[in-house]
């Protein structure tokens, strides 16, 4: 039980590690583009592609 119990909170810790390392790599890559709407939404898709491949990853390891 003490096992399990250790384990989802690594696991949640995990998670939140990896949410809080997409959220810097967003606003990074946000800072570098220039303001056309067609880059920002480009951009948008490539971070929710990098952030979705850490989260399929995390629950491949589970």
């Amino acid at each position: 039980m003490q096992q399990q119990q250790a384990q989802a909170q690594g696991f949640v810790t995990l998670a939140l590690a990896v949410f809080e390392q997409g959220q810097e790599t967003k606003s990074h890559l946000l800072n570098q583009i220039p303001t056309k709407p067609n880059n920002i939404q480009k951009t948008i898709i490539i971070v929710l592609r990098h952030t979705n491949q850490r989260i399929s990853r995390l629950s491949i390891h589970r």
